[in-house]
């Protein structure tokens, strides 16, 4: 479904956790100058292709984010094989480039090696999905899309269970697009018990759809793309639905909310750097944690999409 909202900050919502962090006022201002500015200049249709720099980025840093992946060499070179249209086959034969690009891959296997690729490869073709469907075309963000969107993702990636020393593996095809049926937890955090997870998932969709019929249809009704963004992809991997890749899969929600409601120069990279990296899983840590909402994640968001245009 479309919808034309006007944009106006929930400023009750952004929560500042550093000292040296700008008003959340003065970082909306600077990011609407930017929206206003060129939204005349965005009358073409969005390609994907034209977002390849800024989602290579955000690919590498979020594979990063995870341990998963390659360098960034290799990451930037295996994107525009698929961005251009050039690597049309499901994890194909290893390049040479990819040694030339990351010489110490000669010291992993070739298993581990394709691994590695398929996790930079599957991760821009799920990009390529999501935004297709949900920016470009317009559709609801549903369960279907993010399942299906969750098995273009894993595609090629077995799960390897440390508890059997590495060699026990779940093959993509027994979790891919489906949600768990085990207990996971991270630390003291605990996630969305299996058997509530499609209740969870269902209400999450309702909700985001409903936030957004709303204000829809009110008087002054509006959004707030980087409070709406942060407050789903937040509340995705507080769910945890799937048995890997609810990271990644949370951070390409948050950068398909901010590229359809804010447009694509909002797209945002994290993780590229090690103490963003820490910042952002600290600010995770804490919202499990303390339970007060998506204020400092918000703000976290608002803050890059700024940086990004330099502000």
């Amino acid at each position: 479904m479309s919808y034309s909202i006007p944009i106006h900050p929930d400023l009750e919502v952004y929560r500042p956790y550093r000292e040296d962090q700008d008003a959340p006022e003065n970082l909306f201002q600077k990011a609407m100058d930017h929206i206003t500015s060129t939204a005349s200049k965005q009358s073409k249709p969005l390609i994907v292709a034209d977002l390849s720099n800024v989602l290579t980025r955000a690919i590498y840093g979020s594979n990063k984010i995870e341990n998963a992946g390659l360098n960034k060499a290799n990451t930037t070179y295996l994107c525009n094989l698929v961005f251009t249209g050039q690597l049309p086959s499901s994890n194909p034969p290893i390049p040479e480039q990819l040694f030339i690009n990351e010489p110490t891959l000669k010291s992993r296997s070739e298993q581990e090696i394709r691994i590695a690729q398929a996790e930079v490869i599957q991760h821009a073709k799920a990009y390529q999905h999501m935004l297709t469907s949900f920016v470009i075309n317009k559709q609801d963000l549903t369960e279907e899309l993010i399942k299906s969107t969750h098995k273009i993702l894993s595609t090629d990636t077995p799960l390897r269970h440390p508890s059997s020393g590495g060699l026990a593996e779940t093959s993509p095809s027994e979790y891919s697009g489906i949600y768990r049926n085990v207990v996971v937890g991270a630390g003291t955090t605990n996630f969305s018990v299996p058997r509530f997870i499609p209740k969870h998932m269902t209400r999450m969709v309702e909700a985001f759809s409903s936030d957004l019929q709303l204000a829809a249809k009110e008087k002054g009704g509006h959004i707030d793309p980087f409070s709406l963004a942060a407050k789903y992809s937040l509340e995705f991997v507080s769910i945890h639905p799937f048995q890997d890749g609810n990271g990644r899969m949370c951070r390409i929600i948050l950068n398909a909310i901010l590229c359809r409601f804010a447009g694509p120069d909002m797209v945002i990279p994290i993780g590229e750097e090690d103490d963003e990296k820490v910042e952002y899983l600290g600010i995770k840590r804490r919202a499990s944690e303390e339970m007060e909402g998506h204020g400092e994640y918000a703000i976290f968001v608002l803050e890059r999409c700024v940086r990004k245009l330099g502000g």
